[in-house]
């Protein structure tokens, strides 16, 4: 599984790992992959796949984010990736965006799982983010080059996102939200779910409570999460 090419004069070469192949003829992989059911066949990538090796969290959430959505999604990247965690999502609008453009301002690891092509940035919005991560991050799929926006692909997305972090976080999520497919994705994998309990009065926050209503661990600060957070962690400087 070689690195893309570098060459200023082609585009990134995608390339691709089957977790059908044996570890050391993949041994790029992700071998938390191995373990959920219907891992994908085959993964592409662009950026840095050292990225893929620390412990990691998902934080995932709504594309109509409200205020307070976003700065308690600033907060706890802030803290996870402190504590040297990569960061997780999906590079959609709203709290996954956040999530990402934090890590960017940190400088510290983040993975985007796309449910497009690696060359398709979607939404156009996020074309600047997108181009940031696959330089100096990571971002997967397991579509080819040239797949663009199917809404049958991003629920389908979200088990790799689910499948690759240690546990999942919902920051802001309504009842409908596709943040809501990872969470109870990340459970049925065995892997913890946190989420920021909202106001009533916010139709963002119904999804949020819904999960812990159906037992996600409801999140009280940062101390008390990272408390139970399943992996060791190592500050940062």
């Amino acid at each position: 599984m070689a690195p893309p090419s570098t060459s200023k004069n082609s585009s990134p070469r995608p390339s691709i790992a089957t977790p059908n192949s044996s570890p050391p003829e993949d041994p790029e992989y992700p071998r938390q992959l191995w373990t959920i059911p219907d891992p994908p066949a085959v993964l592409y990538y662009q950026g840095d796949l050292r990225h893929l090796l620390p412990p990691s969290i998902a934080i995932v959430g709504t594309r109509s984010a409200t205020d307070y959505g976003k700065r308690w999604t600033r907060r706890f990247t802030e803290t996870l990736a402190r504590q040297g965690f990569t960061i997780i999502s999906g590079l959609a609008a709203g709290i996954d965006a956040e999530a990402h453009t934090t890590c960017l301002n940190l400088q510290t690891p983040t993975i985007a799982v796309l449910g497009t092509g690696i060359d398709i940035p979607y939404p156009r919005q996020n074309k600047a983010l997108h181009d940031q991560l696959a330089q100096s991050h990571l971002i997967i799929s397991e579509y080819p080059a040239g797949t663009g926006p199917d809404r049958r692909h991003f629920p389908k997305r979200n088990r790799i996102v689910a499948g690759l972090a240690q546990a999942t976080i919902v920051t802001e999520a309504g009842e409908k939200s596709g943040a809501l497919i990872t969470a109870r994705l990340a459970k049925s994998f065995g892997r913890s779910v946190h989420v920021l309990a909202g106001s009533l009065d916010n139709p963002n926050a119904k999804g949020c409570l819904q999960l812990i209503h159906e037992g996600a661990e409801i999140i009280l600060g940062e101390p008390e999460l990272l408390a139970k957070l399943p992996t060791p962690h190592k500050p940062t400087p």
